[in-house]
């Protein structure tokens, strides 16, 4: 391993006695020596911190290459100035149609319906002529659907969604245009609807289906907002999440959605066929809204210093279906894929969804030999799966230095001295080491899971989830030997932003390393990582019923 952090690998700093320190270093000396790994660690940990004079206080060095190069990461859209998107978003490209993306089904509906969907909501003057915002629809749908299917179009277009949903789906669809109208647009956007959804949805004369709504505009407009170029719109973001999910509770509406029964389906009758049809892809739609405000949660603390807001028991929520069920675009279609043979299992599993805390549970249950536990799940289910497991490491350790950011504490100085020396929790280490082999188990084995021949371009966002296995595995050899965001100094409990563009240089390195088919280095860490579970569990007798622990409700939502 090579890298600005040492010139030599990175040691255990836990071990519990010089022996065991030296056979730990000894072990991570030869793992991170190979050459297969260069790629990845390079660079990744930075050994210093140049204090920044425009803010007072913080210590961290900006580097605009750390921004990641993906195409639901708002970077190119600024207050001061236009960038064009397309210099931001290199890292995937645009489907086509080798990709199995119906383009023309999707084009044909656009184009006739677009012109009946009801206008946006007022813009500020300067707004894009409708021309233009008809051309951010069909990119929304043709383009970000494809990364990020969370809107249901074809059911959409046919029900008239609130003009709301339908300026969120455009700002979004905005981000692909080069252009400085799009780029203001998208400003506008988020300086004017977010207000409007709170209000909307604090309202008690909503139905069910306007909440989907106005969850799926936040959820899209969020989306754009946390990973914002600029520092003030991330914040920004950051406390309209806590606002929205209280008012999701308050509402009932994650309740609601949590508690819908699967009933038998008629599929002989044609009309209980569409009734079927129409109340799943109203659950689907709910959930899948409510799935990416979780993710968004699970960023809360991964890349800043913000506890996550929704509580476990709220999270009993069936992970998202197969790709196949939510793109057909009719009950006939529907019901003819449902009636096929499925390796995700019976009807009622296929259309409710694997649950996150059941499979958690089926892992780790009962399995002192770290046995395989095959399931099949998304590829949507995975990236659920893969931020939910990052989202405990890094909550929990924040949990622990919790009582150093109360504002009698929030002091650099103090600060420093307090979490000096780096404590590393081993058992919080193997708990998510052994859920990760796990995760990997199945990505590998799923049916629906990216082709390992398929260039890291041509995935789709929310069906990539093996870039975040990665980020996590990254994660845990900067925990254990307290090297940045988990730094002593406690440089990165005490500034938001730099956790933030550090978080998002993993990414970037990620992707550029898988991009150079590094898939045997995936399989053969998983390996080292399995062989290094199995000797700890058998050096301190650890009991794997233990595991259970890491789930329990106090410790938060997963």
């Amino acid at each position: 391993m090579t890298g600005s952090q040492s010139s030599h690998p990175p040691s255990h700093t836990v071990a519990t006695t010089e022996e065991q320190a030296g056979s730990e270093k000894g072990y991570l000396s030869e793992l991170f020596s190979t050459q297969l790994y260069d790629g990845l660690f390079f660079d990744l940990f930075p050994s210093t911190f140049e204090k920044n004079p425009a803010i007072p206080g913080q210590y961290f060095h900006p580097d605009p290459t750390t921004i990641l190069n993906d195409r639901l990461e708002l970077t190119g859209i600024t207050s001061n100035a236009y960038v064009p998107v397309t210099e931001m978003l290199s890292a995937y490209e645009n489907p086509q149609l080798d990709l199995n993306f119906p383009v023309d089904t999707f084009g044909n509906l656009i184009q006739t319906e677009v012109l009946q969907l009801p206008l946006p909501v007022p813009m500020p003057t300067g707004q894009p002529t409708l021309s233009e915002l008809n051309e951010y629809l069909m990119t929304f749908v043709t383009i970000f659907l494809h990364h990020m299917p969370i809107v249901h179009i074809s059911t959409f277009l046919e029900s008239r969604g609130l003009p709301i949903l339908v300026t969120a789906m455009q700002a979004c669809g905005a981000m692909y245009i080069n252009t400085p109208t799009a780029a203001k647009f998208i400003e506008d956007v988020l300086g004017t609807t977010r207000d409007t959804i709170i209000a909307d949805l604090s309202s008690n004369n909503k139905d069910y289906s306007e909440i989907t709504q106005l969850t799926l505009a936040s959820a899209l407009l969020q989306t754009i907002g946390i990973f914002h170029r600029d520092p003030d719109q991330r914040a920004r973001s950051n406390v309209y999440h806590g606002m929205i999910v209280m008012m999701l509770r308050m509402n009932g509406f994650v309740d609601r959605t949590r508690d819908w029964k699967f009933e038998q389906i008629d599929f002989s009758d044609p009309a209980a066929t569409e009734r079927a049809w129409s109340a799943w892809v109203a659950h689907e739609s709910a959930k899948r809204a409510i799935w990416v405000c979780y993710l968004h949660d699970c960023c809360h603390a991964i890349y800043f210093n913000l506890s996550p807001t929704f509580r476990t028991e709220q999270f009993t929520l069936g992970l998202p279906c197969e790709d196949a069920l939510w793109m057909a675009k009719t009950a006939t279609e529907w019901a003819m894929i449902l009636q096929t043979p499925s390796a995700y299992g019976s009807t009622e599993v296929r259309l409710c969804g694997h649950y996150l805390k059941a499979l958690y549970f089926y892992l780790i249950q009962n399995n002192p030999d770290n046995a395989p536990r095959p399931f099949n799940v998304t590829p949507f289910a995975h990236f659920i799966m893969i931020h939910a497991m990052m989202r405990k490491l890094f909550e929990m350790y924040l949990r622990d230095r919790l009582p150093l950011l109360q504002p009698d504490n929030y002091d650099t100085r103090s600060v420093r001295q307090k979490v000096n020396p780096h404590y590393v929790d081993r058992d919080r280490v193997f708990h998510v080491q052994i859920l990760l082999h796990q995760w990997l188990q199945s990505w590998i084995s799923s049916p629906e899971t990216p082709r390992a021949d398929q260039p890291e371009s041509h995935q789709r966002f929310l069906f990539n989830a093996l870039p975040f296995y990665w980020v996590a595995q990254v994660g845990l050899v900067a925990y254990q030997e307290g090297l940045p965001p988990f730094d002593p100094e406690g440089t990165y409990i005490t500034s938001h932003n730099a956790k933030f563009y550090l978080m998002k240089k993993w990414e970037r390195h990620v992707r550029k390393f898988l991009a150079g088919g590094e898939r045997t280095a995936t399989k053969f860490w998983d390996e080292v990582m399995k062989i290094r579970i199995e000797t700890w569990q058998a050096e301190t007798g650890f009991e794997y019923e233990h595991l259970l622990g890491f789930f329990q409700r106090d410790h938060g939502a997963v």
